[in-house]
């Protein structure tokens, strides 16, 4: 019977334990990932307020700030803050759109994700189809992301893709079908090969 009580009063102070650890650790940890977001809108603001607006986004590599987010984007990248602020409807198109493209040189494995979330937001109503546009071909034909295109066999994308193409932008579905045959990527490919022959001959 004592063992049976010993038992009993053990997993209730462990029980105890628990909801306050949780309850102290839980507050801590929505502080910083609030702060995170506040840190990532104030870099966005900053670099607004000096491109203005994005009529021709090659402004963008001339903001210093946007190269530190850019930097920052490289490796490791906190897909969950992103989604969450892509997600906010309160957030501007041109603040979203400029974190789109500061995932220039982020891992492919983390921008399919992004890409999977943008597309469960469009669907949502949450992004404008653009995001979409600027995900899978950047307006940059020298600076963009071009890792879906570039790896169109990947059966994530694919899969997001297929399962999604109906509920996707009318519009695209011809870039869609060219990304998934990889004709995309090899006229990107041959348009390359073609400015580095024309370079090569100006030199």
């Amino acid at each position: 019977m004592k063992r049976v009580y010993f038992y009993v009063v053990g997993a209730i102070v462990a029980i105890i334990l628990a909801v306050l650890l949780f309850v102290t650790i839980k507050p801590k940890k929505v502080k910083m990932e609030n702060e995170k977001f506040e840190l990532l809108q104030q870099h966005l603001e900053i670099i607004e307020s000096e491109v203005i607006d994005l009529t021709s986004p090659h402004a963008l590599k001339r903001v210093d700030e946007f190269d530190l987010l850019v930097e920052a984007h490289k490796d490791t990248i906190d897909v969950s803050l992103i989604c969450q602020y892509l997600g906010d409807k309160s957030k501007s198109d041109m603040h979203k759109e400029i974190l789109i493209y500061s995932l220039v040189e982020a891992p492919f494995d983390s921008y399919v994700k992004i890409f999977e979330c943008c597309v469960n937001l469009y669907k949502k109503k949450k992004v404008s189809n653009y995001l979409i546009w600027t995900m899978v071909l950047p307006a940059w034909d020298d600076f963009g992301n071009f890792s879906l295109i570039e790896n169109y066999r990947d059966e994530r994308l694919r899969k997001i893709i297929t399962e999604n193409k109906k509920k996707l932008p009318v519009e695209m579905g011809e870039v869609l079908e060219g990304l998934l045959s990889g004709l995309l990527w090899e006229a990107i490919e041959q348009d390359r090969e073609l400015n580095r022959i024309h370079e090569s001959v100006q030199y």
